[in-house]
């Protein structure tokens, strides 16, 4: 675990001086002495006046940095100016970094962070549309200027190592205000800010692709405060005080931004109002002050960026990271007060009185450092009942019979979250579809069957009715898979037009293979029965016509003049012939029905015969 180096309450110590002040004051001091001269104190900012630094002009437009005893200077940053380095030479005091403060420390460099203000960060790459360079990957031996103070950016580094891109790979190039390096070809990709560049590039009705380290996992805090070890050793009051006003600033500039801007435009009024509107609203989701404590700083998130470092190869290991983190509430240590009353005997009447007055502080100090630990307590409690929340639904997600999704309603079917069961569906991970940065879900439909996917999906979403359907989409493997699909439309636009889908899709391949062998099948066994009717019918009536020629012939026999046995075997013989031939025609009668050729047929019907028969019938008992 972390060591944090602040080795005494910086409140008490503030108020245990101010005591002691007053005291002997009152002894050695004339009446009317001037207050304490503040303290000089420099801070070098990240970049040029903007936004991204309202809290810092606001402790010092409205007083928090005097009200602590502090005459600040806040310095403007350029893209050659390293906030590192402005620290560790002496020129400043403070400074502001981002995240990869943390890598700093690991290499050696004696710093300490102090606050993080943003707990997301807003860096990013940007490139033009038309180049089509869309992923790390696409960027390896291209122009990208990522260097500020001749040091790489390196959670933009830790993106490429992290995609399998190595920094040797990279034509790394300074990096320069605007846009006008990556519009005039001078660099293929260029660093900036998800909290300024994208306003300006939207009014200019630029084509701009912006490739973001959060999404290949690399998660670093934003701008950070931070100082030496030397100089929180030295100035440890110096150090609570400041914190203290730089959080005061930031509370003040979330809650009244259009203050805020007012203030930076008097003081800099080439800046543009709409600007600072936009970047304003940004900065207000990386703080995210409703949900986070400003200033806050979570010691395992730092270790894990720091074990990033590590398994990326860029550092050996983190055993440097002792003392990194700066903890303000750590207990106070009076050891130093008695050894420093101890020498004030001749004024004992004087100290007991400040050792009570020191006492009874303390314990209302002691009262706010429960209250507030009880608060830190219930948020992280929050914070892992949230986790332990997001990996049930994660679990029960992952479990589903496919793939679950959420996309944007557009040509491409842009992904915004897919599930696990992304690569057993498609044989892609979930980055591949994320926000199509790899690959497109149209561009898996098979070709015969977008036009229906598409004409489907819009009829029911745009009826605001869910929608089935079937398809096939080729597996990374190359081979076509059938999936159904289920979902509906969860977010329409001012007009009614669907904006966003969710759904499930399922791999119905196997089922979809047994109903084909099926249809075979029946297909075969129609056709073996069709063949056995004409078999039937053609031997019916093969069979037939020698028939009828022995019932005919059997017939003419009959009318010679024949006696006895000869005249009864012709009589057998022309029955026998008419029995067997009513036989056949029944098999051809039954094969033509079987065929589908059956059709009815007029006979003649021999009345005679048939009345014949009916009067034997009636003389019989």
């Amino acid at each position: 675990m972390f060591k944090n180096i602040s080795s005494f309450k910086p409140v008490s110590l503030a108020i245990c001086r101010w005591v002691l002040l007053a005291c002997l004051s009152l002894l050695l001091s004339p009446v009317g002495a001037s207050a304490p001269p503040l303290e000089p104190v420099t801070v070098q900012l990240k970049w040029q006046p903007q936004f991204q630094f309202a809290g810092y002009y606001a402790a010092q437009e409205y007083g928090f940095f005097h009200e602590e005893g502090l005459d600040v200077t806040l310095v403007p940053g350029g893209p050659d100016i390293a906030p590192l380095t402005e620290v560790m030479e002496g020129r400043a005091n403070y400074a502001i970094e981002a995240g990869e403060l943390v890598f700093y420390r690991l290499q050696g460099k004696p710093v300490v962070a102090l606050a993080s203000i943003f707990q997301h960060s807003p860096a990013m790459l940007m490139t033009e549309g038309k180049a089509g360079l869309r992923t790390p990957h696409d960027l390896a031996h291209k122009r990208i200027g990522m260097q500020v103070g001749g040091q790489p950016i390196v959670e933009i580094a830790a993106m490429f190592v992290n995609e399998g891109v190595t920094l040797d790979a990279l034509a790394l190039q300074p990096n320069r205000p605007g846009m006008d390096a990556l519009l005039s070809g001078q660099v293929d990709a260029d660093y900036g800010y998800m909290t300024s560049e994208p306003f300006f590039n939207t009014q200019a009705g630029r084509d701009i692709h912006y490739i973001q380290p959060i999404t290949y996992g690399v998660d670093f805090y934003g701008d950070t405060l931070f100082t030496s070890e030397r100089h929180l050793q030295e100035y440890p009051a110096q150090v609570a005080a400041l914190r203290r006003a730089v959080v005061r600033g930031w509370q003040y500039a979330l809650e009244n931004p259009n203050d805020m801007i007012s203030v930076l435009l008097k003081r800099y009024p080439q800046l543009n109002r709409e600007a600072l509107q936009f970047e304003a609203a940004r900065i207000h989701e990386l703080v995210k002050p409703d949900i986070v404590k400003i200033g806050h700083m979570n010691v395992e998130r730092w270790r894990r960026m720091a074990d990033t470092f590590v398994k990326l190869g860029m550092v050996n290991d983190t055993s440097k990271l002792d003392g990194f983190v700066y903890d303000p509430d750590q207990k106070p240590d009076y050891r130093w007060l008695w050894w420093l009353l101890g020498g004030f005997g001749v004024v004992a009447l004087l100290g007991f009185v400040g050792s009570g007055m020191v006492a009874w502080m303390n314990g209302r100090l002691q009262e706010k450092n429960t209250l507030l630990q009880q608060s830190v307590n219930a948020q992280q409690a929050s914070e892992q009942l949230l986790q332990e929340s997001q990996r049930s639904l994660q679990s029960l997600i992952g479990n589903l019979p496919g793939m679950a999704y959420r996309c944007h309603n557009d040509a491409d079917w842009t992904m915004e979250f897919v599930s696990e069961g992304c690569e057993a569906l498609t044989g892609y991970s979930a980055e591949w579809l994320i926000d199509s940065q790899r690959l497109t879900w149209t561009h898996l439909i098979h070709p015969d069957d977008r036009a229906g996917v598409m004409a489907t999906v819009v009829t029911a979403s745009s009826a605001r009715h869910p929608f089935q359907l079937s398809y096939r989409i080729q597996h990374r493997s190359g081979e076509w898979r059938w999936v159904w699909e289920q979902g509906h439309c969860v977010a329409y636009d001012a007009v009614g037009a669907p904006l966003m889908l969710e759904g499930l899709i399922m791999d119905i391949t196997a089922q979809v293979d047994v109903q084909q062998k099926l249809q075979q099948a029946k297909e075969q066994a129609d056709a073996a029965t069709r063949a056995k009717s004409i078999f039937l019918a053609n031997i019916s009536h093969e069979i037939r016509t020698p028939l009828n020629a022995v019932t005919g012939l059997a017939q003419l026999l009959q009318q010679e003049s024949l006696q006895g046995k000869q005249r009864d075997y012709a009589e057998k013989l022309h029955s026998s012939s008419r029995l067997l031939l009513g036989i056949v025609e029944d098999v051809m009668d039954f094969s033509c029905i079987e065929a589908g050729r059956w059709c009815c047929a007029l006979r003649r019907l021999m009345c005679g015969g048939f009345c014949k028969v009916s009067g034997t019938l009636c003389k019989m008992p």
